[in-house]
């Protein structure tokens, strides 16, 4: 998670095809089981588990519309 965390920051094009797996690990899962994981993820990292799947909301309407 820090990893994304630094990527995201300085916008590095890593960071969307990290956010893709997470998207592919959000579709194996339960939405409890991977609400759960991307909580204790995040502890102690600046991004919450709601940024995250924020993130992932974006990107999927991005991968929707076409991009």
């Amino acid at each position: 998670m820090r990893a994304l965390v630094i990527r995201l920051r300085l916008r590095v094009p890593q960071a969307v095809n990290n956010l893709r797996r997470l998207a592919a690990y959000r579709s194996e899962l339960s939405p409890d089981q991977f609400s759960g994981m991307l909580a204790q993820a995040t502890v102690g990292t600046p991004l919450s588990a709601e940024t995250i799947m924020s993130l992932l909301g974006q990107l999927d309407e991005g991968t929707s519309n076409g991009e």
